[in-house]
């Protein structure tokens, strides 16, 4: 490899290189932390299997990383997110369409929800303005869905800024989400957005307090939490 940094490596699942890959980001480490290989992996003269874990946390994601080339674990940063996942998404519109009622699904079946079994599926975008482009919505295909997400067990979760989102209120995912008068969490936010959950404008507050509207509780002030959080040692 030259200096420009660079490596384009094509192979099958756990040969050499993708091996090394994982090595790089400590992924073949026993419990108790010991290399499960052999051997060596070495970046401008230094040994990154024998390198302290300090100087190799220093060096990933800043000098040296690994894309694994696999949307359904992983995303490249090179590319558009909505054209990593729009396979993934179809294939999950797909599947769901075998589970909408047909014309022999009885009304107990329909309140049962027992004409199908499987899980429930849960599809969380976090940061969905960075999702979505110039050429539409990813989302897209479960569109049509959302209306009977109740019967087909599809739960859909959208997170993004608050900057933008009203313009955002156009998009064919929030406006149907919308229509249906999905629940909606409201956080910190400037109030010259309008309102984006029903008439809930959002308004600067404390981190994690928020406004929810659902239909079950109607508008109520509510204050997210993290229930713990892990801190690295000390030193």
């Amino acid at each position: 490899m030259k200096r420009t940094g660079h490596l384009n490596a094509v192979e099958e699942p756990f040969e050499g290189l993708f091996t090394q890959g994982m090595v790089v980001h400590e992924t073949y480490q026993s419990s108790a932390g010991k290399w499960l290989l052999p051997g060596e992996v070495r970046f401008e003269g230094r040994d990154l299997v024998t390198m302290p874990a300090e100087r190799l946390r220093a060096l990933r994601g800043h000098r040296i990383g690994v894309v694994f080339q696999d949307p359904s674990t992983s995303l490249n940063p090179v590319h558009p997110i909505g054209a990593q996942i729009a396979d993934e998404v179809s294939a999950l519109a797909a599947y769901l369409q075998t589970r909408l009622p047909g014309p022999d699904v009885t009304p107990e079946q329909l309140r049962a929800r027992s004409w199908w079994r499987g899980p429930d599926v849960f599809v969380l975008v976090d940061d969905y303005d960075l999702v979505t482009g110039g050429s539409g919505t990813p989302l897209a295909p479960l569109v049509p869905l959302l209306g009977q997400a109740g019967d087909v067990g599809l739960h859909l979760v959208l997170a993004r800024r608050s900057g933008g989102a009203a313009r955002a209120l156009y998009d064919p995912v929030i406006q149907t989400l919308r229509d249906c008068a999905a629940p909606g969490l409201v956080l910190s936010g400037s109030p010259d957005e309008g309102a984006l959950v029903g008439s809930v404008r959002p308004q600067q507050r404390v981190p994690g307090r928020g406004t929810l509207v659902a239909r079950s509780v109607g508008t109520q002030v509510v204050q997210i939490a993290v229930a713990s959080i892990e801190r690295p040692a000390a030193g």
